[in-house]
């Protein structure tokens, strides 16, 4: 019984929309055109993202044997290169003293990122002293107290 109120209500409501569409055809097909043009241009938009993504990565073209073979330096520059793959501005800060940070970046949706490189042998792991001063460093150091750059 329910479903069979309901589906009267609905063929009514259809009914009116109709009638209200066929006085109202020119806004109607304004707004089915303004709708197509949206999707038009999201979709060339989100087309051109994808491109440009794909553009940026094919700029890194290291293997993990590549990435096993650079030296720290060499490392700490390709983690540079992947947040500015993924649209972040990023740069190299890495050096003594640089209070556990490589590299440091920005992103304008996301905020900022602080990324410390730890380059060891096959197999090898990082110490927690190490661990306990990155996240440390981070907490305190790395975090900016005004929006400057």
């Amino acid at each position: 019984m329910a479903a069979g109120v309901t589906a009267l209500a609905v063929a009514t409501l259809l009914a009116k929309a109709a009638i209200a569409g066929a006085r109202y055809w020119p806004v109607l097909v304004v707004l089915a055109a303004t709708a197509l043009v949206v999707a038009a241009v999201c979709w060339v938009r989100r087309r051109s993202a994808d491109r440009a993504r794909a553009a940026r990565g094919a700029g890194l073209p290291l293997s993990l044997s590549g990435i096993d073979a650079l030296d720290d330096q060499g490392f700490e520059f390709a983690l540079r290169d992947l947040p500015v793959r993924d649209g972040w501005t990023a740069r190299h800060v890495g050096r003594q003293g640089d209070q556990a940070a490589d590299v440091t970046g920005r992103h304008p949706a996301l905020g900022r990122i602080v990324l410390q490189a730890k380059h060891t042998t096959v197999g090898a792991r990082i110490s927690s002293p190490v661990m306990y001063q990155v996240k440390g460093a981070a907490g305190t150091v790395q975090v900016p107290t005004s929006p400057s750059w």
